[in-house]
């Protein structure tokens, strides 16, 4: 993530930030170039914050930079005349927004970046860079995951994502599988209305050879950890929940300790009229987050 031009010295973040709209003329836009190196862990220190702190102020107005101050700085000594003008015009609100993000808030420590690294889940520490305004969610997210692979298992890990619709619940939960390298089952539960929908018939019943999509998942995945991700599981029926009850808690399902099941649950509930008019709070999720909004 940190690698460097030879001759230049320019690092691929500063590449990536200046291969952007504003030189290239076929109009190539680089922004999730440079958000994804931020998120696997380029270092945005080797970019001079005149560029993208504040985010919201253009760096072309600053232009010409002095020389001196943190040009003279090793990691960003590859700023030269040239290259300033050239990584004002390209650094744009959102990757300048994107590189103030990186620098002020605090990155994983050794130890998760070990237990990440062993488990082929390094994106999932740049999760927050794929959310926004869920912060509180993510660190909550990724602290859970890591513990649950650090530490030996005999249950499968269940997580509920509960909130209003738009608060990126979905968007978290589909991008379970790449953030974690595994493979993913993703089960629509407005479909769900019967036990035998999720799971298939049971012997001797017609049809219990063929399975059922998460059956034949779990079967080709048993003993090694997966995903299965229920979407709108409150619009199933309670024999499909009263179904899973022994699964989550005992995980004797297809040997299911290694199972991580991911629920997305549209919840939300509007304060008392006593109370201040023109806000509402919205129901506090699995992970102890708490939401705000107005109406």
């Amino acid at each position: 993530m940190d690698a460097v031009e030879p001759r230049c010295g320019i690092p691929v973040l500063g590449f990536a930030i200046m291969l952007g709209s504003g030189l290239s003329a076929a109009g190539v836009d680089t922004t999730a170039v440079v958000v994804t190196l931020l998120s696997l862990g380029a270092d945005a220190a080797v970019i001079p914050s005149v560029f993208f702190s504040p985010y919201v102020e253009d760096p072309v107005d600053k232009l010409p930079l002095g020389a001196g101050g943190e040009f003279n700085e090793e990691k960003k000594r590859w700023c030269v005349g040239w290259v300033r003008p050239v990584l004002a015009e390209t650094a744009t609100l959102t990757k300048r927004y994107y590189l103030e993000k990186t620098v002020r808030e605090k990155g994983p420590t050794d130890r998760q970046l070990q237990v990440a690294q062993t488990h082929r889940a390094t994106a999932l520490l740049g999760v927050s860079f794929f959310l926004i305004g869920q912060a509180s969610a993510t660190r909550s997210v990724t602290q859970k995951l890591l513990t649950h692979m650090a530490m030996p298992r005999s249950k499968p890990l269940v997580m509920v994502f509960a909130g209003p619709s738009g608060h990126g619940k979905t968007e978290l939960a589909r991008r379970m599988g790449d953030l974690l390298s595994l493979e993913m089952e993703c089960v629509d539960c407005t479909e769900m209305k019967h036990e035998t929908d999720l799971f298939g018939p049971k012997k001797p019943y017609l049809g219990y050879q063929a399975g059922s999509p998460v059956n034949n998942f779990l079967a080709r995945n048993s003993g090694k950890r997966c995903i299965v991700f229920l979407d709108e599981f409150e619009k199933t029926t309670r024999e499909v929940q009263n179904a899973l009850l022994i699964p989550f808690d005992e995980g004797k399902l297809r040997l299911l300790s290694e199972l991580i099941l991911v629920l997305t649950v549209t919840a939300q509930r509007t304060l008392p009229r006593s109370q201040k008019p023109g806000c509402c709070g919205m129901l506090a999720d699995h992970l102890g987050h708490r939401d705000q909004c107005r109406r």
